[in-house]
Formats: structure tokens, sequence, C-alpha cells
């Protein structure tokens, strides 16, 4: 009786050392787990308050200039920044317009970089020159850039402003990304996959912040205003159609939805991963 007694006891603790382990095990291995999770999705954590100092200081980046490491960069004329100013004007005569105009050009070698450099000139200085040939209505028209180098990526970032007469500012912006390696023109989910972001995540989140835009946007018209609505529906949302995007101060994702490139609105919003 007393050895049975012993035996069953030796059992019991052998049990609970097993318990044990596998409950040590257990906990290692979900610790793990979260800690591989934060760092797929949260590489560079950014908190709500960042988020909103970055989009309150969004418009003040536009100084035509650079921020990063413009060193070992290879350039097609050394004698010139990565990107510089290739054409400017400003000029203000009453009546007819008032412009101040800063073309930037991406100063790398790679048959992208110049269809990039080509459409720079069709869509912003082209314009410029149409209203000093021929302006029937007072126009202001500004162009501004700014250029982030990140992880060996290039982001050019150019934003114009647009008044014509009596129709409502337009604010247009147009993003290029550059892989300083190879000198490849990069997409979003490009990015995405550099990065090792999670995709579903970011579509959520880009869906959750048109929603509260939308949401508010009924509230105005419900009590009587008259302004641009989003949808969250529209198809421009989706990831695959998103192509306004920079990886912005520290290395953030920034996602740019500007409505002034296709509409008369100066509404732009601005998602921060």
């Amino acid at each position: 009786m007393k050895k049975t007694r012993i035996i069953i006891f030796g059992v019991i603790i052998i049990i609970c050392f097993i318990a044990i382990g596998v409950g040590l095990y257990f906990s290692f291995t979900e610790n793990d787990y979260k800690t591989a999770v934060e760092k797929t999705n949260n590489s560079s954590r950014i908190s709500e308050d960042e988020i909103g100092v970055i989009k309150n200081n969004f418009d003040n980046i536009f100084q035509n200039d650079i921020t990063g490491d413009i060193n070992n960069i290879q350039k097609n004329d050394e004698s010139l920044d990565i990107v510089y100013t290739e054409a400017q004007k400003k000029e203000l005569i009453p009546n007819k317009y008032d412009l101040d105009v800063q073309i930037p050009q991406i100063n790398i070698k790679g048959s992208q970089i110049e269809q990039c450099n080509t459409q720079i000139k069709y869509l912003f200085q082209n314009k410029a020159a149409n209203i000093l040939a021929k302006t029937e209505q007072y126009t202001v028209y500004s162009v501004k850039f700014h250029t982030y180098i990140n992880e060996n990526i290039l982001s050019l970032a150019i934003k114009a402003n647009l008044k014509e007469g009596t129709k409502p500012e337009r604010e247009i912006i147009k993003t290029y990304n550059i892989d300083l390696q190879n000198n490849n023109i990069l997409n979003l989910n490009d990015i995405i996959k550099k990065r090792n972001l999670d995709k579903d995540n970011i579509q959520n989140q880009v869906n959750l912040e048109i929603k509260k835009q939308e949401d508010y946007e009924k509230s105005l018209i419900d009590l009587g205003y008259e302004i641009y609505t989003r949808n969250v529906n529209d198809d421009m949302y989706k990831l695959e159609n998103t192509s306004n995007f920079i990886l912005g101060e520290n290395g953030h994702l920034y996602i740019i939805y500007a409505y002034g490139n296709n509409n008369f609105t100066s509404q732009t919003d601005l998602i921060i991963i």
C-alpha cells in the first residue's frame, strides 16, 4: 500500500512538471509570436500625436529641398543636386496672373527617370507656360516640391495650387519613388513588400480614415453646405489603384489622395503608416 502511494505521488509530480513545462513553452511561443507580428506590422511605431503633427505640417514640407543622406548617390550631373530646380518663374501681373513655380528635375540616369522628368514638365511646367502665353481670367499658380531619401529610396513629392478665375482652387500632388540601387520606379506594392508590411491592415486603415471623412461630410451636407464628398467604396482607394505615396519623415509611409488632381477642390487626405 505504501509502495503504491509512492508510485502515485511520483506520477503526480511528473505530471506537474510536464504541465509547467508545457505552460512555459506556450507562454514563450505566444510572446514570440506577438513580437514577430509587432515587428512585421509595426516596423517603426508611430503615435497618434506624431501622426497629427505630420498632417498639420505636411503643407510646410514643400520648400524645394531634400531631407536625407545624399552622399554616395550616383547622379547624372555631379554638379547638381539629386533633385534640383530645373525651371522657375515668379511674376505678378495685376488682373492677369500671379505665378510662383519651381519645377524639379530628377538628376539620375535611366529611361524610367527620363519618363518621370518628361511627365513633370508636361504636368507642371507646360501649365505655367500656357498661363504666360494666354490668360483669359486671373490665375494664381504655384508649384513647389520636396525630396525625401530613406532606406536607399528617393521619394519626390510635387504640390501645385491652382486658382483660375471664379473656379474653386485645386491642390494637385504628384509623387515619384525611385529605388536608388537600380534606378527603377517603385509602386506602392513594391514598398509594402520591401517594408514587410501587412497589406490588409493598410487597406483597413485607409478605409477607416476615408469613412470617417465621408461621415463628417454627410453631417455638413445635412446642414446645407455644398462640399466635395468622398465615397469609401470608390475603387480609387484600393491599394492597387493608389499611385500617390512617399516614404516621408523618419521613413513613415505617406499615402496621399489629392482630389484636386481630377476635380476642382483643394481637399487632400493623408494617411500615415
